[in-house]
C-alpha cells in the first residue's frame, strides 16, 4: 500500500474503534435496566420472565454480548440447550 493509502486505513481503524467505543458508552446504562430485572427474575426461580427481558434487550441490541451469554446460559437451565448453544456461539462471533 502506498504511505496515503496506510494512513487512510489507519485513520478508519482509528474510527472504528471510537465508534465502538462511544457505543459502548451509550448503551451502558440500558444494560442495566435489562440485567438488573432479569437477574431479579432468576433469583427467584423464574427463568422464563428472565429469558424474555432478555430476548426484549436483545431486540433493541442485537448484539449485546452480555445478554446473549446470560440468555444462553437461562436457556441451558431451562433445557433449551440447542438453543442455548446458538445463543452462545452468537455471542462469540
Amino acid at each position: 500500500m502506498t504511505s496515503i493509502a496506510n494512513r487512510i486505513q489507519t485513520g478508519v481503524e482509528r474510527m472504528e474503534l471510537q465508534a465502538t467505543e462511544f457505543l459502548a458508552e451509550l448503551t451502558a446504562p440500558y444494560k442495566g435496566l435489562v440485567i438488573g430485572p432479569a437477574d431479579q427474575l432468576e433469583s427467584v426461580g423464574d427463568l422464563g420472565g428472565a429469558a424474555e427481558i432478555y430476548r426484549e434487550g436483545l431486540e433493541l441490541f442485537p448484539d449485546e454480548v452480555d445478554f446473549l451469554v446470560n440468555l444462553g446460559a437461562v436457556l441451558k437451565e431451562l433445557g433449551g440447550f440447542d438453543e442455548s448453544e446458538e445463543t452462545v456461539l452468537r455471542a462469540i462471533k
